[in-house]
């Protein structure tokens, strides 16, 4: 590691601006390039039934785009930015030539590889998580299990089964997005099969909405604990932190919200409980529910924050996060204070 090396915030925000604004018109170019590219049976200038060009709608161009190549470019783009951005802030006290600069073009593209080593761990539980979800999508497991529960259905408690059934489809396969087409078809029937009001009735549309929530809370639910989401590892990779110690810290907070709406939420909406009413019971019990749970000994309470440098702890919740923060302030600004020092002699 070079000495004397700034730590400017503006070359994360330069790189940052960099990317989004490529990211977005290499979108656009790669939705058009997408369709408008000849078919092989086509005569020469024939882009069949579905030619989209530059004056076609938004959605139409940004549907049909190639997410995977814009993202390419743009990233291409971006560390082309950050060679030219770092070489060009010279220091003759770093060294001379390259050596004077914040980074040389081969301390930059080295930097850039040593760290997509970090995600390679990443990439493969990604790739594993995604054969596994496609895995479970093509066996019908859904399918299944509400073909099983059909007839067993109320609906007072079919928001809550759908829930539950989303939670677990999607904490197996990692895919909120997956789940919810998987189980959108399904509810509509179970809704269907179950209610005892007219299909064009105000009360079959409520048993459908609080139904179609049930499936969008369960989905997403289970997509953020899943230890198979995309999400969920990405996390854990740029965290530096095991993908098993950053699910099961999660769990428990998210066990908690999805029990309180169950049987704050779905329940009660299954049972034609005024949702207003239900909000404002729930801002009620949520805080009574969280502190009871902190009384309960070698379960709850402060959470010790430790620090690596003391070798202990510095504090117990909010005080402890808030010691940690101004720790970090402190000494990144001393390693300013530092640099400057340094180029100043």
């Amino acid at each position: 590691m070079k000495k004397n090396i700034p730590a400017r915030w503006l070359n994360a925000f330069i790189a940052f601006v960099c990317f989004i604004g490529t990211f977005l018109p290499f979108l656009f170019y790669a939705g058009v390039q997408k369709v408008t590219t000849p078919v092989a049976t086509c005569e020469p200038g024939c882009y069949g039934d579905n030619e989209i060009t530059w004056d076609s709608q938004t959605k139409d161009i940004l549907a049909n785009a190639n997410n995977f190549a814009a993202l390419r470019w743009a990233a291409g783009v971006t560390l082309i930015v950050q060679i030219i951005l770092y070489a060009v802030q010279y220091d003759k006290t770093r060294g001379s030539r390259m050596k004077g600069c914040l980074l040389s073009p081969a301390e930059t593209i080295e930097a850039q590889l040593n760290g997509s080593k970090l995600y390679l761990e990443g990439i493969v539980a990604l790739l594993l998580a995604f054969t596994y979800a496609t895995a479970l999508r093509d066996l019908g497991i859904a399918t299944f299990f509400a073909d099983a529960l059909g007839d067993t259905l109320t609906p007072t408690t079919l928001p809550c089964v759908t829930f539950i059934l989303c939670a677990l489809f999607s904490l197996s396969t990692g895919t909120s997005w997956g789940t919810m087409g998987v189980f959108f078809p399904i509810a509509f029937v179970l809704a269907q099969t179950v209610t005892k009001e007219p299909i064009n009735s105000d009360a079959f549309t409520s048993e459908i909405e609080t139904t179609v929530a049930a499936e969008l809370g369960g989905s997403i639910w289970g997509d953020h604990c899943s230890p198979v989401s995309d999400t969920t590892i990405l996390s854990a990779m740029s965290s530096q932190v095991s993908l098993w110690d950053h699910s099961k810290t999660q769990l428990p907070y998210a066990a908690f919200a999805g029990v309180v709406s169950m049987l704050l939420g779905y329940l009660p909406a299954g049972a034609g409980a005024p949702g207003p009413l239900m909000i404002i019971i729930g801002f009620v019990l949520i805080p009574v529910f969280h502190v009871g749970l902190s009384k309960i000994p070698n379960f709850g309470g402060p959470i010790e924050v430790y620090c690596p440098e003391v070798g202990g702890c510095i504090g117990e919740g909010p005080r402890g996060a808030m010691n940690s923060i101004k720790r970090d302030f402190k000494k990144s600004s001393k390693s300013q204070e530092a640099a400057q020092e340094a180029v100043a002699s």
